[in-house]
């Protein structure tokens, strides 16, 4: 017996349609998680810098942290990738 295209699973339509489908659902799931970090972390909390002391968010404490260790990843990380590159 030969199965049509479409129920065999071989059909690119249907598999497009099932991957967006899955990449929705990632994303309504990365948005519900950072909307409950945002609310649940919303409280003043209060840092101590060289010469202050703030009461920012955490949220914004939080999110300060991730860019700094971003930026310092990429800028460690900058050297050794450009020393494979020239090999």
């Amino acid at each position: 017996m030969v199965r049509a295209s479409h129920e065999s699973g071989n059909d690119p339509e249907a598999a497009a349609r099932r991957r967006l489908a899955i990449e929705a659902g990632a994303v309504l799931v990365i948005v519900l998680i950072a909307l409950a970090l945002v609310f649940k972390n919303s409280q003043p909390v209060e840092v101590d810098l060289l010469v202050a002391t703030r009461h920012p968010r955490l949220i914004w404490v939080i999110l300060g942290c991730l860019a700094a260790g971003f930026v310092v990843g990429f800028w460690v990380g900058g050297p050794m990738r450009n020393a494979r590159r020239k090999r």
